[in-house]
This record gives structure tokens, sequence and C-alpha cells, in this order.
């Protein structure tokens, strides 16, 4: 290219460089971050839910319990059964109250049920039938054998 032909070029389009760009203020660009439909919803129902709560945060107390009842704890069953659900024993289920450590698992942990907390199959009568061709029947009461659950290294599959 000539240089009577870059002249022409210069004054036909202007120099080669790009526009300088006004940058916004740092304030700006933070609270641009927040320039989304999703934080607008999640404060309006921040808004409701503190409405609802009366102003009063959560709503629960500070104050040191004074006393705590244990009076449904079942003392007889309290080292093998999880107390959270006073009426069943292995509730909530799963939950690490039924596992030991065990370094030679993978997970570091075993299942450890123990026979008096497992659940009772109480004897039954049915009679042979498409789903039990031979009948069941069981004369008496037997807990769950709970080995080969304690082999697992816990719950998940």
């Amino acid at each position: 290219m000539s240089k009577q032909e870059a002249k022409e070029r210069l004054d036909r389009f202007g120099p080669n460089a790009l526009p300088e760009v006004v940058k916004k203020p740092a304030w700006m660009r933070f609270l641009l971050q927040f320039h989304n439909v999703l934080i607008y919803v999640l404060l309006a129902a921040a808004v409701v839910l503190q409405g609802c709560l009366g102003g009063s945060g959560s709503g629960s107390s500070t104050r040191a319990v004074d006393t705590i009842d244990l009076g449904d704890i079942d003392l007889t069953t309290a080292t093998v059964c999880d107390q959270t659900v006073a009426s069943y024993c292995l509730f909530p289920f799963p939950n690490n109250f039924f596992t030991r450590e065990d370094a030679s698992s993978t997970t570091g942990l075993r299942v450890n049920f123990a026979a008096e907390a497992m659940p009772v199959a109480l004897p039954v009568s049915i009679p042979p039938s498409q789903l039990a061709p031979v009948g069941v029947q069981t004369t008496e009461s037997r807990g769950v054998d709970p080995a080969e659950w304690n082999r697992n290294d816990g719950f998940s599959p």
C-alpha cells in the first residue's frame, strides 16, 4: 500500500484504534452482580419470611434450658437403640449411631446392629400360593439376625 493510499484511508475511516471504553465505577460493577431475577426472588422471599416471623428472627429463644426431661428414654435399650425416636429402636434409619469404626473397611466404618435392637418376626402361617408355592410356617418369635447387615461398611449400596 502506498503512502498516498494510506492517507486516503486514514481520512476516510479514521485511525486504526479501538475506542476508549469508559469504565463503570467499582461500586456500580458490584451492584450489577445482583442484577438477576433469581436474586430478586430470593430477596422477596426473605422479606416475606421476615414479615411472617414478625421480625423476631427464627423465633427461637436463647434462654438456657433449666431441665431436660429424659422420661421417654428406655434405659434397657439405651446402648443399642438410637433414642431419637424412642418408640422405634432403629429409627431414624439409617444413621451412624448404628456403625462402628473399622480401619479394615473402605469407608472406615462397619454396620453394628445389636441383636437386641433388631425387629422380632412373629409366628406366621401362610398357605401355599403362587407367590409361596410351599407356604410358610413358623412357630416361634425370632429376632432378625444382624450378621448379614454387620458385614457392610456403611448404608450406601
